[in-house]
């Protein structure tokens, strides 16, 4: 599925698909289960007249001969995780930008993230509303410990990705992130500068 995934972003390619429980599982866990990596149901704001499929995926990613300038002021975050990661982080530090967050963005490169900074350790909810990208939210310990990682739907604003313990940091990362690099419940995370090569 990544690879596919990763095909379609290079290439600017939109799937679509219709889950059916000929191919295993029952149709509403296939959807919750494509909406993982970004599938949206093609009903209501989403409605595409020109796919004939229930759900879709636009592409998320430039071509990799294009590139992509990281924000200004960034760093890195490096997960500990079973497949080694290190992402280019933008930060989010005051409450304008910890309540804007990744909202009205189109595309957030693959080597990227956002990690959103509090000075309490407290239960963290996030909201979805004006967020086009599927997201992986993974809720960190004031030990910089992986707490638990929901799932994100574009533009949907009926659920509340959550903390299941008090959280200090919030990591977002483009949906499918966590599945790829192995990184669960437990992992680690570092703050890097910048130039650091980790």
């Amino acid at each position: 599925m990544i690879r596919l995934l990763n095909w379609a972003d290079t290439h600017r390619i939109t799937l679509a698909l219709t889950p059916d429980s000929a191919f295993g599982g029952s149709v509403p866990r296939l959807k919750k289960f494509y909406g993982h990596f970004g599938f949206v149901l093609n009903t209501g704001r989403n409605k595409d007249y020109e796919i004939n499929e229930l759900m879709y995926r636009l592409p998320r990613s430039l071509p990799r001969r294009a590139s992509v300038k990281p924000p200004k002021n960034t760093f890195k975050v490096q997960f500990k995780s079973k497949t080694p990661l290190t992402l280019t982080a933008e930060g989010a530090f005051s409450n304008h930008k910890k309540s804007k967050g990744l909202m009205f963005r189109k595309l957030l490169p693959q080597n990227q993230c956002m990690v959103f900074f509090f000075q309490e350790t407290r239960f963290r909810k996030f909201w979805m509303k004006n967020t086009y990208l599927p997201l992986d939210i993974i809720f960190v310990d004031e030990k910089r410990t992986v707490i638990n990682i929901e799932h994100g739907s574009p533009l949907e604003e009926s659920s509340f990705p959550q903390s299941e313990k008090p959280a200090k940091y919030v990591v977002e990362t483009n949906a499918g992130v966590c599945q790829q690099y192995g990184i669960t419940t437990g992992c680690k995370i570092k703050f890097l500068k910048a130039n650091s090569k980790g």
